[in-house]
């Protein structure tokens, strides 16, 4: 069965009406009718100029930059996963995305090293660095406990 066919649209139709399930989409155009996901795509837009407007990266590197920046956005912590606080997991938007959580291996840091001296590889490890260190400073600081 192909997935954009006619029987799979109903199929699909049955399924969440018969679970409750309710789809409600924005009008286009509006992304101030997002809401918290808006803004956060926002963010994300904005750190990325900012920490790649002036790299004269290529667009293999560019596209790994944004890669990673998308990582680092859908591993942002929702809510627990456990009451326990013992349990570091939380739930991220990469859940719903790929079914777990995204893990990547530590890379070297890159902080302390000339810039001028850096290979094209290691400019784009320190440019995803970057990007990381703006969005924990000016979003993951921002979470609070939000009512619904």
């Amino acid at each position: 069965m192909q997935l954009f066919s006619q029987q799979a649209f109903k199929d699909l139709q049955m399924f969440t009406s018969s679970n409750g399930v309710e789809f409600s989409f924005i009008p286009p155009r509006a992304p101030h009718f997002g809401g918290l996901w808006e803004a956060a795509v926002k963010s994300m837009k904005l750190l990325l100029v900012k920490n790649t407007g002036h790299s004269h990266l290529t667009y293999e590197e560019l596209q790994t930059v944004a890669i990673d920046a998308e990582a680092v956005v859908n591993s942002r912590p929702l809510a627990p996963l456990s009451e326990d606080p013992n349990d570091g997991e939380a739930l991220t938007p990469s859940h719903f995305l790929f079914g777990t959580s995204l893990k990547a291996l530590p890379e070297p840091s890159l902080e302390e090293c000339n810039l001028s001296h850096l290979t094209r590889w290691q400019r784009v490890t320190h440019i995803k660095q970057q990007f990381w260190e703006l969005w924990r400073r000016d979003y993951l600081h921002t979470l609070q406990s939000r009512g619904i």
